[in-house]
């Protein structure tokens, strides 16, 4: 018994499930485990590991539930922090937050980084601190919406030209 082939609607209703798939939250967790789990192979090949994080002894002196978020933020390209703070009592923010060294996509990239990474973004604005009653130094500013100590010691991975290497 044969079945006949499907009609074109079906096969963009088929095609849009797929990404959708891909693209929800599980989606990206598994790729992104797919992605770690290759990568960690491709390490063990000899094949060097490009990125921007600062030794371990950096990041110690960061509170631990925003160390992991600094460290991709690093990773993810080198976007540049000023400060950070896991936030609540005793600290200098309510919530986690971390400043960014303006730069015009900045905000942006670490956006889409911190989500990568499944660290729920809360909000993100520019801002511009004001020194002798002047605005000065425009900067970026991420918080989010909790804190991660469990992650501390994680250490993300971003490679750079990783598809065209044929890594995957």
């Amino acid at each position: 018994m044969s079945t006949a082939p499907p009609v074109a609607g079906e096969l963009e209703a088929e095609a849009l499930a797929s990404t959708l798939a891909a693209l929800s939250i599980d989606g990206l967790r598994a790729t992104r485990r797919h992605l770690d789990e290759a990568l960690v192979a491709r390490e063990a090949q000899g094949v060097p590991l490009r990125h921007h994080m600062m030794p371990d002894a950096w990041y110690a002196d960061l509170d631990p539930g925003i160390r992991f978020a600094v460290r991709v933020l690093h990773a993810a390209g080198g976007i540049e922090t000023s400060q950070s703070c896991e936030g609540g009592v005793g600290h200098a923010y309510p919530d986690p937050t971390i400043d960014l060294v303006d730069d015009e996509g900045a905000g942006l990239r670490a956006v889409a980084a911190l989500t990568v990474y499944g660290l729920d973004v809360w909000t993100l604005s520019r801002v511009w601190p004001i020194r002798h009653g002047m605005p000065c130094d425009v900067l970026w500013r991420v918080t989010l919406r909790r804190a991660w100590p469990e992650r501390a010691d994680d250490r993300p991975n971003f490679v750079q030209s990783y598809v065209a290497q044929g890594a995957l």
